[in-house]
Parts: structure tokens; sequence; C-alpha cells
């Protein structure tokens, strides 16, 4: 996703505002927009379907929203995660797990945002450990592509929750891969939830 979202902070940059202007939400790309292909190498993040981008600066997190952030193509293809290493193919797939929960229960969530995240969250669970167990298994690999890909449908509509909030501080202080962050953040929303 950290790519993909790179690529969004340039088109970003090119509507001609500065950095701060950028970071406050207050650019419009023109006409002149690059057209902006994805292809996910990873399952997991949904940055391919989404309007957001997150940008570190100072260590600082910024969220970057703009309905011409969004690819112009997307292009899934399983054979193109085939090299993750196992450990981001796991915190990549947990990010995708989150981010179904947290837009099915999010505030913001619509009909449709409840769809794509209904959709995607049984194929997450029961491929992340045979993507990340049987890394070959290249049809374990298309179901979390695909699934992760809804999951960034969903929180393109609904936003993410506390869960992803929280996650921010834990990977930008310790270091904790994104996925497993808002993993560890999760837990204790559930319980919470349950109650």
């Amino acid at each position: 996703g950290s790519v993909m979202d790179t690529a969004k902070i340039l088109i970003a940059m090119t509507s001609g505002a500065s950095e701060a202007e950028v970071i406050a939400n207050r650019f419009q790309p023109g006409a002149s927009r690059p057209r902006y292909y994805a292809a996910p190498t990873s399952a997991g993040s949904g940055s391919e379907s989404t309007h957001f981008a997150v940008y570190y600066k100072d260590g600082l997190k910024h969220s970057l929203a703009n309905q011409a952030l969004k690819p112009d193509e997307v292009f899934l293809d399983p054979e193109l995660t085939l090299t993750c290493p196992r450990e981001l193919s796991l915190a990549s797939g947990a990010d995708a797990v989150c981010q179904s929960v947290e837009s099915y229960w999010s505030r913001g969530a619509t009909e449709e945002s409840r769809a794509f995240a209904a959709e995607a969250l049984p194929p997450l669970l029961a491929n992340i450990f045979k993507a990340v167990d049987s890394p070959g298994d290249l049809e374990a690999r298309a179901a979390m592509l695909y699934a992760a890909n809804l999951a960034g449908r969903a929180i393109d509509l609904s936003k993410t929750t506390a869960a992803h909030a929280m996650s921010y501080g834990l990977t930008s202080r310790y270091r904790l891969q994104h996925g497993l962050a808002v993993a560890a953040a999760m837990g204790p929303l559930v319980e919470l939830m349950d109650r």
C-alpha cells in the first residue's frame, strides 16, 4: 500500500499545491493529472480501491483524501504477490480482515460498504493462513487479493475506525507492521463492542 500511496501523493503534488496544502487536503489535481494504474503486490491495504493516501512527515501521520487519488485502472494479478514475504503476507492479510470488520461496524457504513465488507471477510479468513503458510498457493493468493480489494472498496465508502487510528502510533513509534498494529488494537475493541 505504501508504494501506491506514494504514487497518490505525487498525483496530489502535481496539482501545484504546496506540501502544506496537500497535507491539509487543500488540493485539486486538474486535467493535467497523470493517469494512475495500480497493481498491488500484497493483499491487504486496499489502496488500489480508495481515494485515500497516508503521508508521514516528521513522524506524524497525515491522511489525504481526494477522489482524484483513485487509480484509473486496477490490475489484480495474484502472481504479483508470490514473492511477498511471509511476514508481510500475514500483516497485509490482517489489515484487510480488520478493514472488513471496521467497515461493517463503522458509523459511516452504508448498505453498499457493508455488502463489500461482508463479501470480503469469509475469503480473507479462509485463505489468510493458506497464503502465509503455502506462499505458492495461487488460488489462496487470488482469493486474498480479490477480498482485500473488496475490503478497500468498503473502507473507501465507510472509512476505518478506532483500530486503524490507534495503530498508527504503534507503527511509527515501535515500527510494528501496520496490519499487525491494527490487529493488536482490534482485540480490545472487539471486546468493547461485544459488551
